[in-house]
């Protein structure tokens, strides 16, 4: 009604008879201007209706309107969703873990935050499928690392589907090993465009399985301060769980890694491949313990320490040897022979040590004997030489490239399945190395008076880093449905804990073993009924199929792991 009566003044304005030309042209003119505003206001404002409903639908189908964080390391997810379904206004929902990393091609790097959700997400179903530019959003979870990345990142470091992406996150536990790199290598199986420049180019999704970690940090277990407390000792009892005898008398305990060695010694060429990155240390501590304790890990028996091999190219060299002749089994049959002779006329002591060096001879010709079938079998198959050259005679001048090449030879020793058990001493107790190219002109074992400050801080980093390159090593070969690494469990320690109380053993473990292990955790046993380390080394062979009743100070093992 009120617009008709308003459209009648007007024409009743414009047509007026009393109105001028003039008059009439301006109010026509005046009246086309204020609709052109309008109509120009509404087709703005129709336009950015429809931008920011656009804009909803892509930010929003990757930015969550709402987050809820757990307060604590552990969340009841259960409890979650039962709350979250209760929730009218809840849509919908997807459970997921975040965090900020960079990613690194061949040529560059780029901050990203990288974001993981399960193949029943919505956010990976509902919404990012609708923004594939190319591949499938689903195929993210077709295998283990498949990773989705923005159209813009994918331009910034010249990425394609098929190409490979590494992604370093950092853990900063509170471990006396500080922060600790992590890299992973992920397959690129999609790229999306959300049109959004930021989100393009900094945001990437991956499997919720895959990026919840390889590694389980472990807090509290103790040996007793006699196993590995003091200068000298703390090696020797690190995997035995057995404190080392005072005196001119040597005494240990058969290690963890002998045992399992013992177990296998039958499926492979080698028991096991005991390695070292510094020179063993002769003579006795102050103390009254002999330094070799300091030096050793493995222990064939209580008794014989396991001799450890520095030279990389020996290392190498015992795997791969060939020529287990008639030669070397002439010359370990006159060893056997004079000391039959010998042991018939010394004491009854000396006489048990003359049969640990007969359990050594035969072991070599054991260890010859199984070469020679290994090397008929794989002639047979072409499969005679290995995968990977010599390494070069000597030690490797720098500290890093010893190590290294190191863990190339256990590496290649656990791919070839040479042996199952290798262990490797990277720094001796009352190490004498010295780190210059750390910026650290004093040996390690002063540092560690000072475990609090930065320089020990920068040697332990170095350490957990050259085991994080055997960890990498590993995860990239390929065995089976998995990596050599989902086949192997890894552990890495450090005897020492602050100002030499050894009575914590800080440590992390890396791999499943074929499924026994679970990983990528934080456990703290240091308020826990069991505590004892001796108690994990009896899990460990229970999981390996070893059933045994003790093992150091303990009788049970270790529950939680």
């Amino acid at each position: 009604m009120y617009q008709h009566f308003e459209s009648r003044i007007i024409r009743s304005f414009i047509r007026s008879k009393n109105s001028d030309f003039m008059f009439s042209l301006i109010s026509i003119l005046s009246l086309l201007g204020i609709s052109l505003g309008v109509a120009v206001i509404f087709t703005v404002m129709s336009v950015m209706n429809g931008f920011q409903t656009e804009i909803e639908r892509k930010m929003l189908g990757l930015i969550p309107h709402a987050t809820v964080m757990s307060t604590s390391d552990r969340s009841d997810e259960d409890k979650l969703h039962s709350v979250l379904n209760t929730k009218d206004y809840v849509k919908s929902y997807s459970v997921f873990i975040h965090g900020e990393a960079i990613a690194i091609s061949d040529i560059d790097f780029e901050a990203i935050q990288i974001k993981s959700f399960n193949r029943d997400s919505e956010v990976i179903n509902n919404k990012l499928s609708l923004l594939m530019s190319s591949g499938n959003a689903n195929d993210l979870f077709e295998s283990s690392f498949n990773i989705l990345i923005g159209k813009g990142l994918a331009e910034n470091l010249n990425l394609r589907i098929g190409d490979k992406l590494t992604i370093m996150t950092e853990d900063d536990n509170s471990l006396p090993f500080g922060a600790v790199p992590r890299l992973k290598e992920f397959n690129i199986v999609g790229i999306f465009e959300s049109g959004v420049f930021e989100l393009d180019r900094h945001l990437v999704f991956s499997s919720l399985e895959d990026i919840k970690g390889d590694i389980d940090f472990i807090h509290g277990l103790k040996h007793p301060s006699n196993v590995v407390g003091g200068h000298a000792k703390g090696a020797a009892g690190m995997l035995t769980g057995h404190a080392p005898q005072n005196g001119r008398d040597i005494e240990g305990e058969t290690s963890l890694d002998q045992v399992l060695a013992n177990a296998w010694e039958d499926e492979t060429v080698l028991p096991s491949l005991v390695l070292a990155c510094e020179r063993p240390v002769s003579g006795f501590h102050e103390s009254g313990y002999s330094m070799m304790y300091a030096s050793h890990l493995s222990w064939r028996s209580p008794v014989s320490p396991v001799p450890s091999e520095l030279y990389p190219a020996l290392a190498f060299d015992s795997l791969f040897e060939s020529k287990g002749s008639k030669t070397h089994l002439s010359v370990l049959d006159l060893v056997r022979e004079q000391l039959g002779d010998v042991s018939r006329k010394v004491s009854f002591a000396d006489r048990a040590k003359i049969d640990e060096y007969a359990t050594s001879v035969r072991e070599v010709e054991q260890r010859l004997a199984k070469m020679q079938k290994r090397n008929v079998e794989e002639t047979a198959d072409n499969t005679a030489s290995p995968n990977s050259e010599r390494p070069t005679d000597g030690i490797p001048n720098q500290l890093d490239e010893h190590t290294r090449v190191m863990c190339d030879v256990i590496a290649l020793a656990f791919q070839t399945d040479r042996t199952r058990v290798s262990t490797l001493v990277m720094a001796n107790n009352l190490s004498g190395q010295i780190y210059p190219f750390l910026g650290l002109n004093v040996d390690h074992h002063n540092y560690s008076h000072s475990c609090h400050g930065e320089e020990f801080a920068k040697i332990t980093r170095f350490w957990v880093e050259q085991y994080g390159y055997l960890v990498r090593k590993l995860g990239s070969m390929q065995e089976g449905d998995g990596t050599v690494l989902d086949n192997c469990c890894l552990m890495a320690a450090n005897e020492q804990w602050t100002f030499h109380n050894g009575a914590k053993v800080p440590l992390m473990m890396e791999g499943t073993k074929g499924g026994a292990f679970d990983t990528g955790r934080t456990l703290d046993f240091e308020k826990a009924d069991n505590d004892k380390m001796s108690s994990l080394f009896l899990t460990i062979l229970e999981r390996n199929g070893l059933k045994r009743n003790t093992f150091g100070n303990s009788s049970e093992a270790l529950t939680g792991i």
